[in-house]
């Protein structure tokens, strides 16, 4: 609907306008569970999928901001190297793992290259999450291949979240610029 947020370390900056924005965005950031205070800070856990430039910072931002990041990756070396980088982060070779290693409701962020890539780690995912689970789509896909997911997604009793990513070269120091949306 046009609301857009950014989050830093977990917080949500305000604004947003009317009860649907406030759901949407509730349901980008809440279903990350598994909330622990940690000195007085809110952590979440979430499996991050595909370690390219920007899922790779993307989970390391993350766990530097001392939130547990299950990390795969099609090649597991850069989820290991990533894993023995940053202690707040645990590698795994398979998407079950991602289902294992995260209690329910998961949360999945794909950063996989948009397009067909996408299709298919939706397509796998929705074979091993389960009903109440998150699949977060942060590939910038076109607004109907998003809708046609978010519907595929739903007739399986998940929950899909569209978020447009933008951050480059100082997305790990400086943070993401994101446009969620979802139901």
């Amino acid at each position: 609907d046009g609301n857009g947020e950014c989050f830093e370390r977990g917080k949500v900056a305000r604004g947003l306008e009317g009860k649907r924005a406030k759901r949407q965005l509730r349901l980008a950031i809440l279903p990350f569970h598994q909330r622990k205070s940690l000195q007085g800070v809110e952590t979440m856990e979430l499996g991050i999928i595909g370690l390219g430039r920007m899922g790779m910072n993307i989970a390391r931002r993350l766990a530097r901001a001392s939130h547990r990041v299950v990390a795969y990756n099609r090649s597991p070396e850069k989820a290991y190297s990533l894993a023995n980088e940053e202690p707040k982060v645990v590698a795994v070779i398979s998407l079950e793992e991602i289902s294992t290693q995260l209690a329910p409701p998961r949360t999945a962020w794909i950063m996989v290259t948009a397009g067909e890539a996408t299709e298919q780690m939706i397509d796998e995912l929705l074979d091993i999450l389960n009903p109440n689970d998150v699949i977060i789509d942060g590939g910038n896909a076109n607004y109907r291949d998003t809708i046609r997911r978010a519907d595929k997604v739903d007739a399986r009793g998940l929950h899909f979240v569209d978020v447009g990513t933008s951050g480059g070269v100082w997305g790990l120091t400086e943070g993401y610029s994101m446009i969620v949306g979802g139901k």
